[in-house]
């Protein structure tokens, strides 16, 4: 693991040459100079965040940081935390590929400190098809017996796409009841930059398509037809558990949401389909769709883009579900494990990416030119 920093300064000597400054979402105030950015704490006269002392990068291929382990985080005082600690770890979030990770925490660590934590960052949701844990509806709580064949989450989605407003952020949190270290981990895959790795050719065929996402094919029988359920869904996998249940909610209709993504914060464009959701392509014949659907998700899960989170007791991980997919891997049926999961929406619909803007500029180069003019005091 790289250990990260706490601080960053200002560096580089000599005659600084065409300096422009820009003080971003963190906190941190960026400087160009000569075509080089540098970076130097702002903060608007805060110390930087402790939060991240002791922070080690959990996997790093080449310039690409994936996730980051924090272990000196007491999530039970989050309540405490400044708006410079909240900017502070969506930058790192951002950073490192999505995904922050906070073991260490005490037993003592509440379904409330859970949801305080996750208020943070949005308006907690309430599942629409599995019911939460009593007196805390928001906190579904996910289980897997030794004995059970079919697994709740374990193919690649996006939590909630099904919805017309998508969770932003998820929080999951080990109970008690969970099997060794190092099994059962949370895989990620950025979907991010399996997009910057596509061919400027596929890209142009995929900025214009729109996927149907669906909860019947997760929730629903399977007994709907090509579009419904399906005998290894989520329906099934809850049915060999002790304790989850569904909602008993009217079923949700398909939402159609981009196939290309632009991130509501930063501007990348993302993929945005998953095996679990997604059932088509719409303007496609079903096969077709499927087919498309499955080849990007064979792009986006190359060994390049994944990484995995373990989990001790009481440890919490947060990820940004509009830059990666997830799954529970099933490597341990010892025994029981049980896990607590609650996401977010900061008010976001999918908005689809383009490529180009209308000058012609591809979208790096269209964004630098929208946040200048932010600077300026345009609003955007």
């Amino acid at each position: 693991m790289n250990h990260e920093g706490g601080s960053c300064s200002l560096s580089g000597g000599g005659l600084l040459r065409n300096v422009v400054e820009t003080l971003n979402e963190g906190g941190m105030l960026e400087r160009e100079l000569g075509g080089s950015i540098v970076q130097q704490v702002a903060f608007h006269g805060q110390t930087p965040s402790k939060l991240f002392e002791g922070a080690e990068v959990i996997k790093q291929v080449g310039d690409r940081k994936m996730g980051l382990r924090c272990p000196n985080v007491d999530l039970r005082k989050n309540l405490e935390w400044s708006e410079a600690d909240i900017k502070e770890i969506k930058k790192k979030l951002h950073a490192h590929s999505g995904v922050l990770t906070f073991p260490n925490q005490s037993i003592d660590l509440s379904p409330q400190d859970h949801i305080n934590f996750a208020k943070h960052f949005g308006e907690t949701e309430i599942h629409s098809a599995v019911k939460g844990i009593e007196g805390y509806p928001e906190v579904m709580q996910i289980e897997r017996e030794p004995t059970a064949d079919i697994i709740f989450g374990e193919d690649f989605h996006s939590d909630h796409s099904f919805q017309t407003w998508p969770a932003s952020y998820s929080f999951l949190r080990a109970t008690n009841e969970m099997t060794p270290y190092g099994t059962n981990n949370t895989q990620f895959a950025n979907t991010i930059d399996a997009y910057a790795d596509m061919s400027p050719l596929m890209k142009s065929i995929l900025v214009g398509l729109t996927v149907s996402h669906s909860a019947t094919k997760a929730y629903g029988e399977a007994d709907q037809g090509e579009t419904g359920g399906h005998k290894d869904n989520s329906l099934y996998a809850m049915k060999q558990t002790k304790g989850m249940e569904l909602t008993g909610n009217t079923p949700i209709p398909d939402q159609h949401h981009p196939v290309v993504i632009s991130h509501p914060l930063h501007g990348e464009p993302a993929l945005f389909i998953s095996k679990t959701f997604t059932n088509g392509i719409v303007g496609m014949t079903h096969n077709e769709g499927m087919e498309l659907i499955m080849l990007l998700e064979k792009h986006i899960t190359q060994d390049k883009y994944l990484f995995e989170v373990a989990y001790e007791e009481n440890q919490i991980t947060m990820w940004d579900n509009r830059q990666l997919v997830h799954k529970g891997l099933a490597n341990d049926a010892s025994r029981r494990r049980v896990i607590h999961r609650v996401s977010v929406s900061s008010g976001h619909i999918p908005v689809a990416a383009k490529e180009f803007d209308e000058n012609g500029r591809d979208f790096k180069t269209a964004l630098q030119a929208a946040l200048e003019r932010k600077e300026n005091g345009a609003v955007l």
